[in-house]
Protein backbone atom coordinates (compact mmCIF):
# COMPACT_ATOMS: atom_id res chain seq x y z
CA UNK A 1 0.00 0.00 0.00
CA UNK A 2 1.27 3.45 -0.93
CA UNK A 3 1.91 5.84 1.98
CA UNK A 4 -0.24 8.93 2.52
CA UNK A 5 1.04 11.82 0.43
CA UNK A 6 0.12 15.42 -0.32
CA UNK A 7 1.79 18.32 -2.07
CA UNK A 8 2.02 21.35 0.20
CA UNK A 9 1.89 25.10 -0.33
CA UNK A 10 5.31 25.33 1.37
CA UNK A 11 8.20 25.33 -1.06
CA UNK A 12 11.78 24.11 -0.99
CA UNK A 13 14.17 26.81 0.19
CA UNK A 14 16.70 25.63 -2.38
CA UNK A 15 14.70 25.31 -5.62
CA UNK A 16 11.25 26.75 -4.72
CA UNK A 17 9.41 23.57 -5.69
CA UNK A 18 6.27 22.60 -3.71
CA UNK A 19 7.18 20.14 -0.97
CA UNK A 20 5.70 16.68 -0.80
CA UNK A 21 4.50 15.35 2.55
CA UNK A 22 4.82 11.59 2.96
CA UNK A 23 3.34 9.65 5.85
CA UNK A 24 5.71 6.69 6.02
CA UNK A 25 4.32 5.37 9.29
CA UNK A 26 1.88 6.40 12.00
CA UNK A 27 4.33 8.85 13.63
CA UNK A 28 6.87 9.44 10.89
CA UNK A 29 5.83 12.07 8.35
CA UNK A 30 8.57 13.60 6.24
CA UNK A 31 8.68 16.38 3.69
CA UNK A 32 10.70 15.94 0.53
CA UNK A 33 11.50 18.24 -2.35
CA UNK A 34 10.62 16.24 -5.47
CA UNK A 35 13.29 18.02 -7.51
CA UNK A 36 16.43 18.15 -5.34
CA UNK A 37 15.32 15.31 -3.00
CA UNK A 38 16.36 17.21 0.13
CA UNK A 39 14.19 16.05 3.02
CA UNK A 40 13.40 16.44 6.68
CA UNK A 41 10.99 15.48 9.43
CA UNK A 42 7.59 17.13 8.84
CA UNK A 43 7.27 18.71 12.30
CA UNK A 44 10.86 19.95 12.38
CA UNK A 45 10.71 21.55 8.94
CA UNK A 46 7.23 23.09 8.98
CA UNK A 47 6.80 23.91 12.66
CA UNK A 48 10.36 24.58 13.82
CA UNK A 49 11.85 25.97 10.60
CA UNK A 50 14.63 23.39 10.25
CA UNK A 51 16.21 23.37 6.78
CA UNK A 52 15.77 20.41 4.44
CA UNK A 53 18.86 18.21 4.32
CA UNK A 54 20.85 16.25 1.74
CA UNK A 55 21.80 13.84 4.49
CA UNK A 56 18.27 12.84 5.52
CA UNK A 57 17.98 9.08 5.19
CA UNK A 58 15.44 8.45 2.41
CA UNK A 59 15.28 4.95 0.97
CA UNK A 60 15.65 4.32 -2.75
CA UNK A 61 12.02 3.11 -2.84
CA UNK A 62 10.87 6.40 -1.31
CA UNK A 63 12.94 8.38 -3.80
CA UNK A 64 11.34 6.46 -6.67
CA UNK A 65 7.89 7.14 -5.20
CA UNK A 66 8.63 10.87 -4.89
CA UNK A 67 9.86 11.04 -8.50
CA UNK A 68 6.78 9.17 -9.74
CA UNK A 69 4.36 11.38 -7.81
CA UNK A 70 6.09 14.51 -9.11
CA UNK A 71 5.92 13.21 -12.70
CA UNK A 72 2.24 12.40 -12.29
CA UNK A 73 1.55 15.86 -10.90
CA UNK A 74 3.34 17.51 -13.81
CA UNK A 75 1.61 15.39 -16.45
CA UNK A 76 -1.31 17.07 -18.24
Amino acid sequence: MEPFHAFLTHTCGHCRTPLLRLGLSENNDIVVCPVCLKAGAFDEVLEEGVELSDGYDVSDDTKRLVRRLWAERAAP
